[in-house]
């Protein structure tokens, strides 16, 4: 599965019909390969993760946007927790990009604030896809959002209700 959606038509076919209702937003001529292997290390810890097939949408030298295949034959339940890693380590690879180029810009043009965190205030990220391309033979059951995955039990509605309000509404698309 994985080989077959490496060809930039088909994974810009299937990126289409997931994101965009089959309309054509995403064109095979836009993208180009993205590293797989994502890393984040500190001092103590080192996450390492190897994704199935990732392309950036590029136009005119500028990323628009990182989409990303995961192939899955059985149930994750944990899965939308490993996507949510795999995006975050995938913005913080941006952010450290970021600030590579910021620093060899002119640093007197820097507030205080974006000289001590290296970036500016007007710097932003490309939005990352991804999409679990499910093959398995029963149905998917597991959780497609962090607020379905977490467990508030009470019997104190409104309770229950403002601590979901306070959960980010994170979704996954399978």
């Amino acid at each position: 599965h994985k080989s077959f959606f490496e060809k930039a038509e088909w994974f810009a076919d299937l990126m289409n019909a997931a994101f965009f209702g089959g309309e054509e937003i995403l064109d095979a001529k836009e993208l180009l390969p993205e590293d797989a292997a994502i890393q984040k290390a500190d001092e103590e810890v080192t996450v390492e993760r190897l994704r199935d097939v990732v392309k950036k949408q590029t136009k005119d030298g500028k990323t628009y946007a990182v989409y990303v295949l995961e192939n899955q034959s059985t149930v994750d339940y944990g899965m939308i927790i490993r996507i949510m890693m795999e995006e975050s380590i995938a913005y913080d690879r941006q952010i450290k990009e970021i600030r590579r180029k910021n620093r060899t810009k002119n640093s007197s043009a820097y507030s205080n604030d974006e000289f001590v965190c290296g970036l500016r205030h007007n710097n932003r990220l490309a939005p990352v896809f991804t999409l679990v391309l499910y093959w398995g033979d029963t149905e998917w059951n597991a959780a497609t959002s962090l607020r379905d995955m977490v467990d508030i039990s009470t019997d104190d509605a409104t309770f229950q209700e403002r601590l979901l309000d306070l959960i980010p509404n994170y979704q996954i698309k399978i």
